[in-house]
């Protein structure tokens, strides 16, 4: 049960918050603990800007449509 909650985070980029550290919560070790859900973010980052770019095409197409210009 420990190695798939282990692979559900590592694979699924998540941030496992019940993490077990040496007492010491330093911005680095924050850091390094949100660094696949920071990886996660980054593409849906990237594909939701192409996804954007697609839907205003669309948009100025049909302005454009309906204005004759």
């Amino acid at each position: 049960m420990q190695e798939d909650e282990k692979n559900i985070y590592r694979f699924g980029m998540g941030f496992n918050s019940a993490q077990i550290g040496d007492g010491n919560v330093t911005n680095v070790v924050i850091k390094s603990r949100y660094a696949l859900l920071d990886l996660k973010c980054n593409k849906l980052e990237v594909r939701l800007k192409q996804f954007l770019k697609q839907i205003l095409k669309v948009v100025l197409a049909e302005i454009n449509r309906v204005d004759e210009t």
